[in-house]
């Protein structure tokens, strides 16, 4: 049998591609009776550069940022051709935090929009931007405040305009996102994601009312409302980038599945193993493992779930959970060692391959 590992990253600790190449690897040296591959796959957030390298190819830009919270950084962005492919998380990311402590209104993704400028001075006519697991909730300021020279410090601007010297409009800005929330509301940026990127009660209402301010002034700038399906992804990302660039809003996941060509792989194969830190509800809401779930489903074939924990009570498919994995952040040899005794586990469980 051809058994396919396709995992989400085990957040902070262990990406996608290590994940698949720990598996396959003790799963060959337990088994030889069947074959073990792995596919890399993402939603957008961290490690989707990484994911899409070998298949999209190009060139590595190396350059000078800053992360979240201020502090300098070497990061890169591939680019072929006039196409600049850039990950989020790779400069304004919660791996990227020098100092996990600082306050989220103190964050911002200003070190993006040095990428992102960096790209666009190199005559970029295309730009995808993976905005999947920030520590930002600025609504996309930051980037627009690289783009403008202006001081990495204050979380709004005062006014929103175009510098003469970039055309952005003649720019097409593909979006992957992992989410499809709105900017604003209960299901928006700050109310949903900034409690899970450390903000307290306070910060997240404070949130809520400059991105509200920020919408009021992109509409009295623009003429445009920035509130939309999607805008609240990556920290609101989304929203001020609508404003100014030609912007398409699309999934992260799909957009890596086409380019890695996920179906095909999958049907190719007769069981499939998917995975990520905290098998959850969520999951199913966008994200890697109920998509893969959903696509073996339709394709009939066997799942099996390797996850950190599980809140999840489900009989269609085996559910292996690392033991003592009780906190969303640990050591990543500890991860290792753990994510390897399970995988061992799941491949000694005969009656899963019967």
């Amino acid at each position: 049998m051809k058994i396919l590992y396709i995992f989400d990253s085990f957040k902070n600790s262990l990406r996608s591609q290590e994940l698949g190449e720990l598996a396959t690897k003790i799963s060959s040296e337990s088994d030889n009776k069947n074959i073990y591959l792995y596919l890399p796959v993402g939603d957008g957030g961290e490690g989707s550069l990484q994911i899409i390298e070998s298949f999209v190819g190009g060139n590595r830009i190396k350059l000078n940022s800053v992360t979240a919270d201020g502090y300098p950084l070497e990061t890169y962005y591939l680019m072929k051709d006039k196409t600049a492919f850039i990950e989020v998380a790779m400069t304004s990311g919660m791996e990227k935090l020098k100092n996990k402590r600082t306050s989220i209104l103190k964050r911002n993704t200003y070190g993006t929009g040095i990428v992102l400028k960096d790209a666009m001075t190199r005559e970029a006519k295309e730009i995808i931007l993976f905005v999947g697991g920030t520590a930002t909730c600025d609504g996309g300021i930051g980037i627009i405040k690289a783009l403008n020279n202006a001081r990495r410090d204050a979380f709004l601007i005062h006014r929103l305009r175009l510098p003469e010297y970039l055309e952005y409009k003649n720019i097409k800005m593909t979006i992957a996102t992992d989410v499809t929330n709105p900017l604003l509301g209960s299901k928006g940026a700050a109310y949903v994601f900034a409690a899970q990127k450390g903000a307290c009660k306070k910060e997240i209402e404070h949130l809520e009312s400059k991105m509200q301010e920020l919408r009021e002034l992109a509409f009295l700038t623009f003429e445009k409302d920035i509130d939309f399906e999607g805008a609240g992804a990556g920290g609101g990302i989304p929203a001020l980038l609508s404003a100014y660039f030609d912007v398409n809003i699309t999934s992260g996941f799909d957009y890596i599945a086409s380019i890695i060509d996920l179906d095909r792989q999958m049907e190719q194969s007769d069981i499939i193993i998917t995975g990520e830190g905290k098998f959850d509800k969520q999951s199913f809401m966008g994200k890697v493992v109920g998509r893969v779930i959903e696509k073996a489903n339709k394709l009939n074939k066997k799942v099996a779930i390797v996850c950190g924990t599980s809140t999840v009570t489900a009989s269609d498919f085996p559910i292996f959970q690392l033991s003592g994995y009780k906190r969303s952040i640990f050591d990543k040899e500890e991860a290792k060692t753990a994510f390897l005794n399970m995988i061992k586990s799941l491949t000694l469980y005969k009656d899963f391959w019967t």
